[in-house]
């Protein structure tokens, strides 16, 4: 049986550098170290620009660091192809964005269903109900995200998240684009989730009330991290 990793995340000198205005070199993460352990809740705050949306993209491996080595799940994914990093993001990562990510074209159901297909779930239908279910939106199933009200679509874009079982969830300002009464339900929501699933829970967020209730907290600033 294989032995379960310690830390979930392990950076390793991470630094990231894009191209900037006439090909100038933009430094955007500079030597990044951090461990993770399962279970744990993470938030990361700072101004805008600092890096806290890319830090969370290399996790992803949605983005290639320039430099240094990223761990998740106990699988270093630096050097990961496309197909390899798309393959271990349905087995272990899971995401909610501020603006929800949710096909117009597709049913609630069908949002949440189209995530557990792709990963390969034979019951995808009966999870994804169940899925709403445990979100309070078992009467809103057939409806359209248009026909939603921001609330309920982020609680979709939560079941979505949660239904394929991930190691670890990233959530990029999951309040951002809420009002106070609907961002504090989905705090509830995303801490009662994480408890119950066991989840990894990984905040990128510039609400503060939100980070305290994280079990550490760090800080990007200038694409430097601090704890």
């Amino acid at each position: 049986m294989r032995k379960k990793a310690e830390n979930i995340i392990h950076l390793q000198d991470i630094s990231l550098t894009l191209p900037g205005p006439g090909n100038k070199p933009t430094h955007i993460l500079h030597n990044i170290n951090m461990q993770v352990q399962h279970g744990d809740t993470i938030s990361v705050t700072g101004p805008s620009g600092s890096g806290k949306t890319s830090l969370m993209m290399l996790i992803a491996g949605v983005e290639k660091p320039t430099g240094g080595n990223i761990i998740v799940a106990g699988e270093d994914i630096t050097n990961h192809d496309e197909d390899r990093l798309a393959a271990f993001r349905r087995r272990h990562i899971g995401i909610v964005f501020q603006n929800f990510h949710l096909i117009p074209t597709m049913t609630a159901l069908e949002n949440v269903e189209i995530a557990l297909e792709l990963a390969g779930h034979k019951h995808a239908k009966d999870v994804a109900v169940e899925a709403l279910k445990s979100v309070g939106l078992e009467k809103r199933i057939s409806h359209y995200p248009d026909q939603l009200s921001g609330g309920e679509q982020q609680r979709v874009a939560l079941a979505r998240a949660f239904a394929t079982r991930p190691s670890l969830l990233l959530a990029d300002e999951p309040t951002g684009n809420l009002d106070s009464e609907n961002g504090k339900h989905i705090k509830e929501l995303l801490f009662n989730l994480k408890e119950q699933h066991g989840t990894t829970l990984l905040l990128i967020t510039h609400d503060m009330e939100l980070a305290k209730l994280a079990s550490r907290q760090f800080i990007m600033q200038d694409g430097h991290l601090h704890e």
